[in-house]
């Protein structure tokens, strides 16, 4: 099966879309699909941020990676970069790299991109929402009702919807949600997150100075992880 990733959030910004992604994309190709990401082209200051020199991920050879021109774009990462949609540009799509299905991840420039080409090709379109609209006001450039109705008008317009929590479903509303929709979590890197022996907890309770049960959280700093109601309450 050949999958079409389409995102507007990718390497060399930090952000957990990113890292479930890649994860996907690399467990896909390992069983022996292929995989298209099409995402932004960031600049030299995008990967400075991470201290990260400006080279492509090598991420297996069954997926390739499509960059599109893109503009700076105001984010809590300071690294997010804005496409303007441009459906002449997938007129001409090669049959060789036509998908089966395009998996959507976002629904800004990039995203409406996903639909075009899927309505355009004929293409089934899953779209997995990762977002807490509400965590990200701040960043909005318009009202929290209108963000709100957009991201249930795009969604409603993909053929099937995911999302890693019943939070963020819940937050859309779910009567409003007319397409087949299920939660699927984030994919989690076993090889760096798993469970140690009894002895080197001790060990690490011992080092840390941990007095009683700990939870440990791993992932970007940003203030809407920290304000998110959905984030406190409804895990992914």
């Amino acid at each position: 099966m050949r999958v079409a990733i389409f995102s507007d959030n990718f390497y060399p910004e930090i952000g957990g879309i990113q890292d479930s992604i890649e994860a996907l994309a690399k467990e896909l190709g390992q069983r022996g699909h292929v995989v298209d990401f099409y995402v932004p082209r960031y600049g030299h200051r995008e990967f400075e941020r991470i201290n990260a020199a400006p080279v492509e991920l090598n991420l297996g050879p069954n997926i390739n990676i499509h960059r599109l021109h893109s503009l700076p774009f105001p984010s809590s990462t300071k690294q997010s970069r804005a496409v303007f949609p441009t459906p002449a540009a997938w007129c001409h799509l090669p049959t060789a790299t036509r998908p089966d299905v395009i998996h959507t991840q976002s629904f800004f420039g990039v995203g409406l991109n996903a639909l075009l080409v899927g309505r355009r090709l004929g293409i089934p379109v899953a779209g997995t929402n990762h977002t807490a609209i509400k965590a990200f006001g701040s960043y909005l450039p318009f009202g929290m009702d209108a963000a709100a109705a957009y991201v249930l008008w795009y969604y409603n317009r993909c053929d099937f919807v995911t999302a890693p929590s019943r939070s963020v479903f819940n937050e859309l509303g779910r009567g409003r949600l007319h397409r087949p929709l299920e939660v699927v979590s984030n994919p989690i890197a076993t090889e760096v997150f798993r469970p140690v022996s009894a002895t080197m907890k001790r060990k690490l309770r011992a080092e840390l100075r941990l007095p009683g049960p700990t939870i440990v959280y791993a992932g970007r700093l940003g203030v809407e992880k920290i304000l998110s109601p959905s984030s406190r309450h409804s895990p992914c």
